[in-house]
């Protein structure tokens, strides 16, 4: 069982330091019954701590969570032989929230900084700081951003191995339905 990062960078993220959208794929090679879909859900909302939104039919289960700032889901399709699993979450409210949030608390830090350590009192004297006062807080946005998104992943990464053990039929500690190591 591998997990496949789907998608690819965009400009957006590459500026931003991190993804603002994460979707990973994963093929179990087991069916999972669909009487048992209430477990995934039941997992789902343990690790996300979020209830969210689910549809369920004979071989899938879809369940979405939204807010303001991500949005999330986890689609089941089991076979009889194969199951897979997608995951995606999308985080585009989030990161313009903590990147700007950043951005202009470092902003005002560095004229802070300027008005009162260096003691520039003039206009010209402020344009000469604001370039430095921008690349800062771009820096610090960029590195805020970056470490929350690889939390984030790593998080997402784990929540997709709980489902395919559960699929496999492995608890969380590795071993089978029955106690026994996978």
């Amino acid at each position: 069982m591998q997990t496949e990062r789907k998608g690819r960078s965009s400009v957006g993220s590459v500026l931003l330091g991190g993804p603002t959208t994460i979707q990973l794929e994963r093929r179990v090679e087991a069916g999972f019954p669909a009487e048992r879909f209430d477990q995934i859900v039941e997992l789902i909302t343990q690790r996300t701590h979020r209830r969210g939104q689910r549809r369920m039919d004979e071989e899938s289960l879809v369940w979405e969570n939204s807010s303001d700032v991500e949005s999330m889901g986890v689609t089941v399709v089991a076979g009889a032989e194969e199951t897979r699993i997608r995951l995606f979450a999308r985080y585009g409210g989030m990161a313009a929230f903590i990147f700007f949030a950043a951005f202009f608390t470092v902003l005002f830090l560095t004229a802070a900084f300027g008005g009162f350590v260096l003691s520039i009192r003039s206009v010209a004297g402020g344009l000469k700081l604001l370039p430095v006062g921008l690349i800062l807080s771009y820096l610090a946005s960029r590195a805020f951003w970056r470490a929350f998104a690889r939390r984030r992943e790593g998080e997402l990464s784990e929540l997709m191995e709980a489902v395919a053990q559960l699929v496999a039929g492995e608890d969380a500690e590795g071993e089978d339905s029955d106690g026994h190591p996978a």
